[in-house]
């Protein structure tokens, strides 16, 4: 499991010039991806947005979903939209190997853009890898614009809250 992500993020996440946005689209419908893609285009639009190669890795158990995300960001040179070929058997939401590597390509990208913020697809594998993670991205008024002023914990948001709260009592696993 390790490997394959691995190299799926070496292969179409990371590189010299690339900054890699994780958009998640969890049921795939249109509401989802109207709220991902206003935060998308605010970031796209910031002048400070680095002027290399902008990646987007869609996770999202419906197709259709990760071929409007592709049709509506790959333009030109400058901008890339992958999904790992595994994907290709999900057709709804199992606990299997599959949604596990899924999960974990979450946390890969530079930025994870969370339309569904409290999924806990998302919790584990961003906080793993210390990712931005933008919650209920595009949402009211977080249209992902003005990221710099954001505080930390909005930027880094902790897993605990989605965690059992036994697992911080005295004497507990995370004592």
């Amino acid at each position: 499991v390790a490997q394959e992500v691995d190299e799926y993020v070496a292969r179409r996440l990371r590189g010299p010039g690339r900054l890699s946005v994780c958009v998640q689209g969890r049921w795939g419908t249109g509401a989802e991806l109207k709220k991902a893609s206003r935060c998308v285009n605010a970031l796209l639009r910031e002048p400070w947005w680095p002027k290399g190669i902008t990646v987007l890795h869609v996770g999202s158990m419906k197709e259709d979903f990760r071929i409007r995300v592709r049709k509506k960001y790959k333009h030109g040179d400058d901008r890339e939209v992958h999904w790992p070929a595994w994907d290709s058997d999900v057709k709804r939401q199992k606990d299997d190997v599959t949604a596990y590597k899924d999960m974990l390509l979450m946390g890969r990208c530079h930025i994870a853009v969370l339309a569904n913020g409290g999924s806990t697809f998302s919790y584990m594998p961003t906080a793993m890898w210390h990712t931005i993670a933008l919650r209920d991205a595009g949402v009211g008024k977080n249209t992902c614009a003005g990221l710099r002023s954001l505080p930390f914990d909005k930027l880094f948001p902790s897993p605990r809250q989605q965690l059992e709260k036994k697992c911080f009592v005295k004497s507990g696993p995370l004592d």
